[in-house]
C-alpha cells in the first residue's frame, strides 16, 4: 500500500467517460481515489458538468456537506416543523431551530472531539447523550441532576461534564 511505503496519503482525481446499457449515451465519471492511513475509498460521481476532475469533485464534495446540513436541520432537528400560520413566527422557529443546530454543531466540534461520538450526527448525540432520563431537584442554591447509574452513557456524559467545566466562561 503506498502509504506504507511513503508514508503519506495518496489522492487521485481523475474522470472518464462511460456508457451503461440503459444510458442513452456516454456520460462522464468522476473518480476519487483516497488511500490513507484508515483504508481506501473509492467514490464514483455521474455528472454533465465541464472542467477539471478535482475541481468537480471539489464542488460535489461541498455540494454534499451542505446536503448533509440541511438534512441533520430538518430530520435531527425538526427545523421543518413550521406549523404557524404566520410568516413572522415560522421565520422565527426556523431561526430558533437554525441556531441549536449551531450550537449543536459546536458542542460536537468543541467537547465531543476524541470521543465515539465525534463524528456523530446531531440526532445521535440527541439520542445518546441529551434525551436521557432523569430526576432534578432543586434547593435554594443547586440543581441536582439523578441520572441512572447503569446507563451506557454515563461515562461519556461524565466527560463532556469535565470538558465544559474546564471551558473559559
Amino acid at each position: 500500500m503506498p502509504v506504507r511505503r511513503t508514508g503519506r496519503p495518496v489522492y487521485l482525481r481523475t474522470s472518464f467517460w462511460h456508457r451503461a446499457k440503459s444510458w442513452p449515451h456516454q456520460r462522464r465519471i468522476l473518480v476519487k481515489i483516497d488511500v490513507t492511513a484508515q483504508g481506501l475509498d473509492v467514490r464514483f460521481m455521474v455528472t454533465n458538468r465541464r472542467g477539471r476532475a478535482a475541481d468537480l469533485i471539489t464542488w460535489y464534495d461541498a455540494r454534499g456537506t451542505a446536503e448533509n446540513w440541511i438534512k441533520e436541520l430538518k430530520l435531527d432537528i425538526h427545523a421543518d416543523r413550521l406549523s404557524c400560520h404566520r410568516f413572522r413566527a415560522n421565520a422565527f422557529r426556523l431561526q430558533l431551530h437554525s441556531l441549536a443546530l449551531l450550537l449543536l454543531a459546536y458542542f460536537r466540534r468543541a467537547v465531543l472531539a476524541g470521543t465515539r461520538l465525534a463524528s456523530a450526527t446531531i440526532g445521535t448525540i440527541r439520542l445518546q447523550l441529551l434525551k436521557i432520563a432523569g430526576r432534578v431537584l432543586r434547593s435554594v442554591r443547586r440543581l441536582w441532576f439523578h441520572l441512572a447509574s447503569h446507563w451506557p452513557g454515563h461515562s461519556l456524559f461524565t466527560d463532556c461534564h469535565r470538558a465544559l467545566a474546564r471551558a473559559p466562561a
